[in-house]
């Protein structure tokens, strides 16, 4: 009894209290289907990191490995900008 008590006013304080209790509602729960679609970078040894989206919905990430920045447009065509020798985006 102890142990619950704390972690009941952890629950609370973080405000999980109202969660916990609609999770145990009788009404099912609606999942959505989902689909992951793989697209390759322009540079096949590129490791990709530091994704960021714009406003118009493109993609923006750096490709660290190139020493490149990339980006992904809505319809899914690409485009690279170089950077300087020994340049390495994060």
């Amino acid at each position: 009894m102890k142990r619950i008590v704390p972690l009941v006013a952890t629950l609370a304080l973080y405000g999980a209290v109202p969660l916990l209790l609609q999770a145990q509602s009788s009404t099912p729960a609606t999942t959505l289907p989902a689909s992951i679609t793989e697209i390759p970078t322009p540079s096949p040894v590129s490791l990709p990191q530091g994704v960021d989206i714009a406003g118009d919905g493109s993609i923006w990430y750096a490709e660290t490995s190139a020493g490149k920045i990339a980006v992904l447009h809505p319809n899914l065509s690409t485009a690279e900008f170089a950077l300087p020798t020994g340049g390495q985006p994060v």
